[in-house]
């Protein structure tokens, strides 16, 4: 008798607007070796109802598993304050910038899209100093990074993704 594998999904929040009260955006990450985003179709998908989460998670889920939400929002990545934090500071003490571009990372991954070279190289060295390393402005005068190249990778992802994205409810 087959017995099914339970699989987790972490609902994870996007903030975009910088006045909004809580993320404007949610979809589905199935962690793994790669983590893969709620898709269907060569789309991924977001949400704006949190609640709307349960009916996308029984449908995404494989037959023969068992899937379960974790919690109630596993992660909020604030978009609008990783731009302003890049455009302005100098130091990321909440992670919000290492977070941001991880997730922006994968969700261009799983839209079968590429980075282009330079913006990856930013990018990538960026997360890396991010990782271990609050202070990153001096990490950009040392690297000769305009923040403005940074930005610019940034909302390149941003493109990416919405180019490869659908929102469903």
């Amino acid at each position: 008798m087959n017995t099914p594998l339970e699989e987790q999904a972490w609902l994870v929040g996007f903030s975009i607007n910088p006045t909004a009260d809580g993320p404007d955006l949610y979809t589905l990450i199935f962690p793994g070796e790669v983590d893969e985003p709620l898709s269907k179709d060569g789309y991924l998908l977001f949400f704006s109802n949190p609640n709307s989460a349960p009916q996308f998670l029984n449908s995404s889920c494989e037959l023969n598993r068992s899937c379960q939400l974790t919690g109630e929002v596993d992660a909020v990545y604030d978009i609008a304050m990783m731009l302003d934090m890049l455009a302005r500071k100098d130091t990321d003490t909440t992670a919000t910038i290492v977070d941001g571009l991880n997730i922006l990372f994968d969700l261009v991954k799983a839209s079968n899209l590429s980075i282009p070279p330079d913006y990856q190289q930013t990018l990538y060295s960026l997360a890396d100093h991010t990782t271990f390393n609050r202070e990153f402005a001096s990490f950009l005068t040392k690297q000769a990074i305009p923040r403005n190249t940074v930005i610019d990778g940034v909302l390149w992802c941003l493109g990416a993704i919405v180019s490869k994205a659908k929102i469903v409810g």
